[in-house]
Formats: C-alpha cells, structure tokens, sequence
C-alpha cells in the first residue's frame, strides 16, 4: 500500500499571508454548484497510481476543515474524477496543494487557471526582485514557466519567504479568517496555513470569552 504523507489533521488550518497576497490565487473549480452549505465542485486528477493510492487521497481530502464529502471515481471519459462538498473556506489551491503533497494534482484541463498578468499589477509586500510574470499567449507554458521562476525565487531567498509567512502573519488585524497561498512549496505553505489558521481560531476563541 502506498504511504502517504499525513498533512492534515481533522481539525485543518491554514497559512494567511494577509492582504497583500491574497490576490496570488492560481487556480478556480471550473465545475460546480451551489448547495445551502457551500458548493459540489468536480475535478480530475492526475497522477493516481492505483486503488489504494485513491483511497488514501479520498481520507486526506475528506479532512481538509470545510469539505463535507469527499469521492473520486472514474468518469464517463475514465478519467479520475473526484468531487468535492465544500464551503467558502477550501480554495482550490489549497487542495492542489494537498494533492501535490500526496503525488498527484489537478488535471489542468478540468480546472479554470488564473492568468496572473492581473495579479502582478498589484505587488502591494513583495520584494522588488520577486518573479514576474511574462505573457506571450501559451498560457500553461507562461504558468510552467512563472511557477518555476517562484520556485527559485523562494529557493534562493528562503530568509524572505520566511519573514513575509510571519510578517502578513502578525499583520493580519482585521480578524479575517486566513487564506492559502501558493509559493510552489505545497508543504510548507501548509504547514504555515495550518499555523495561521489555528492562530485565528484561537484569536476568535479568546474574543468570545
């Protein structure tokens, strides 16, 4: 059986980066509807090696704070399809994240990517030197390209990464639950999404009493 790596706990929590990140969303689901409690959203997966691999990604998923229902299946064109019952909080580069933690990701074609030319007019708390992103009309390619470029970028100047996590951390004053945010380092970037989200929870807790 394929050991995966154990990212969540039940009770999942998540990185906020503050205002200033929160416009570096990649991804969007393509296919949804609205339920009274949030929304079905349907998706493909890559990378599924066998049954057991999807019955682990199906337990990893299923604890993610905001995900209801949890089911992946061969659809009608037999590709692994998975849904997912979720509310506002569960963005979808949050679950790319914890696919990519557990040797799989989206199918690309089954989900609505961001072009991020929008995203870097607005750089508001990033270092002048940060990667910018260079449209020439191949949007997967330019992404590819952007994605790798970031990754570098974090790689180089790991001291900044870290002092961005825990400054947009300590910024966030206006008590919004936090966001997660994608710097090609799915791991890490749980790991400090789960750290801010347990920071608000108690926050939010202490404030009540």
């Amino acid at each position: 059986m394929l050991k995966l790596k154990s990212i969540l706990v039940v009770v999942s929590l998540a990185l906020i980066w503050g205002n200033s990140f929160s416009q570096s969303q990649k991804y969007e689901f393509k296919n949804s509807k609205p339920i009274p409690d949030g929304k079905v959203v349907y998706f493909d997966i890559s990378g599924i090696k066998d049954n057991d691999h999807s019955e682990e990604l199906v337990k990893v998923l299923s604890q993610i704070d905001g995900v209801s229902f949890c089911r992946i299946f061969k659809s009608s064109l037999k590709t692994d399809a998975c849904q997912l019952n979720i509310n506002s909080s569960v963005s979808a580069d949050y679950v790319r994240a914890i696919l990519l933690s557990n040797e799989a990701d989206f199918d690309l074609e089954s989900v609505t990517v961001i072009n991020p030319a929008s995203i870097d007019k607005r750089r508001d708390g990033l270092p002048e030197h940060y990667p910018i992103y260079q449209g020439t009309g191949d949007l997967k390619e330019d992404q590819s390209k952007y994605d790798k470029d970031k990754l570098e970028w974090s790689q180089k100047y790991p001291e900044e990464v870290k002092a961005l996590r825990e400054g947009m951390v300590l910024n966030n004053n206006d008590n919004a639950e936090p966001e997660y945010i994608d710097t090609e380092n799915p791991k890490k970037d749980v790991e400090a999404y789960d750290k801010a989200k347990q920071e608000w929870y108690n926050k939010k807790n202490n404030q009540k009493k």
